[in-house]
């Protein structure tokens, strides 16, 4: 037997309005807020992938003494290297190694992913030209 709330008074009528404008109000923002996480994890993994898996030349990288991970991220993005300069930085941040890229001259492919990439560049084993 179903309750109508027509026969309730008009404060409690008023009461189960707001409350299921608030329900649906939390409701929208936790889809939201899944479905931007959704979003993201999504594109930091495929970030994480090679660039260019059937690229298999290498191209001369450069990292100069005195130079930040963001700006070696970038270079590395701008080059053609990596996917996105935003997610090498994260990843640094996740693994805990914010600092260890080492300088020197490299050959690096993209056909690598991300974390081979950045296993390189912390060895510091340079590459000859």
């Amino acid at each position: 037997m179903a309750i109508s709330s027509e026969g309730l008074p008009p404060i409690k009528r008023l009461h189960n309005k707001k409350l299921r404008l608030v329900c649906t109000v939390l409701a929208v923002l936790i889809v939201a807020v899944l479905g931007v996480g959704f979003v993201s994890y999504n594109w930091y993994n495929q970030c994480l992938q090679p660039k260019d898996a059937s690229h298999l030349r290498k191209i001369r990288f450069v990292i100069h003494q005195g130079e930040g991970n963001a700006e070696i991220a970038q270079n590395l993005e701008k080059t053609g290297i990596i996917r996105s300069s935003q997610a090498m930085v994260l990843y640094l941040e996740f693994i805990g190694k914010p600092a260890n890229l080492q300088a020197g001259t490299y050959a690096i492919s993209p056909s690598l992913s991300l974390p081979k990439i950045v296993q390189h560049l912390e060895a510091g084993k340079t590459d000859l030209f």
